[in-house]
């Protein structure tokens, strides 16, 4: 995959990232020593911000709330990789997609004709063969109508939700809403 040689190319086995605990999630309420996080998924926490303050000390026993914001380190080698042709990040239908993208059976991508549960993050793995023999002249390219559903349609794309926080940043008005989101909450 994409993300095999360019981890390897650059030596990135790991890398940082951020995760906000919502309402919903499973951790809210818990620790990270309880889900086994470094163990199962080798991610090391290496903070948590809370109201703007940093909790830096007994991080695997600090009981987790909704808001918390998780600065992790996560190690590539554990994700899954290895994917036929391309598995999707699904998040909840925002109000400019209300009818959605895509709907999961199990890890099965399908497209229902009325109303989808989930919008694509953009958020993927993609196998490169899928381009092998492709002729891609317009741009924009548009992977999703000019790939990705056919395969969707032949039962060869899984997929997850997410409940992370997600702004899509097509336009100028929604780019500003994030940029205001992360001001707000850093």
């Amino acid at each position: 995959a994409i993300t095999s040689s360019l981890t390897q190319k650059y030596h990135m086995r790991t890398f940082l990232t951020e995760f906000k605990i919502t309402d919903k999630s499973i951790l809210n309420g818990s620790n990270i020593k309880e889900h086994g996080l470094k163990d199962n998924f080798d991610i090391q926490i290496l903070k948590i911000i809370r109201d703007k303050k940093e909790i830096i000390e007994n991080l695997r026993y600090s009981t987790l709330l909704a808001d918390d914001i998780l600065i992790c380190q996560i190690n590539l080698k554990d994700i899954k990789q290895d994917v036929d042709i391309a598995h999707l990040v699904g998040v909840e239908n925002p109000d400019h997609n209300v009818k959605g993208d895509f709907s999961l059976n199990a890890d099965q991508v399908f497209i229902s004709n009325n109303l989808n549960e989930c919008t694509w993050s953009g958020i993927s793995i993609i196998n490169p063969k899928i381009f092998n023999g492709l002729r891609i002249e317009d741009a924009p390219f548009d992977i999703w109508r000019s790939i990705l559903i056919e395969y969707v349609q032949k039962n060869k794309v899984t997929g997850e939700f997410t409940d992370s926080t997600w702004i899509d940043t097509g336009t100028i008005d929604r780019l500003e809403l994030a940029n205001k989101t992360y001001k707000d909450e850093n």
